[in-house]
């Protein structure tokens, strides 16, 4: 994890929205991104069915070695389609080529959920 959890209210104050606030923990979108338009295509390609109507994706996976600019992709394209997730959204480092040990997932899903309030 980095950094903390940021909402942003549904709605206006004056509308009475009872809404839970929307988590919002993507880091900063990445400077000087270039290229990579067939993978941010191949990206928004599982947004949608072949019809063009949405498709729920649970997991999408983002492979390849250190330094190849997987999280600075991922990044990109989050930001470019975050309005596609109303309901927010939630970002977690596991570390998986940083030095020390990679985030074990049961500590990563601890951390997002203590930071959304859920009680251990």
């Amino acid at each position: 994890m980095h950094g903390g959890i940021h909402f942003h209210a549904q709605g206006t104050p004056d509308q009475g929205s009872s809404s839970s606030p929307v988590p919002r923990q993507l880091p900063a979108d990445v400077g000087g991104f270039v290229n990579r338009t067939d993978e941010l295509g191949q990206l928004n390609a599982v947004l949608t069915t072949e019809d063009g109507g949405p498709l729920v994706v649970s997991v999408y996976v983002i492979a390849g070695t250190a330094g190849a600019g997987k999280t600075s992709l991922a990044l990109r394209w989050a930001h470019q389609v975050r309005e596609r997730f109303p309901d927010g959204q939630l970002y977690a480092n596991l570390r998986g080529y940083d030095p020390g040990e990679p985030v074990a997932a049961r500590e990563a899903l601890h951390r997002l959920l203590t930071s959304l309030g859920v009680p251990a």
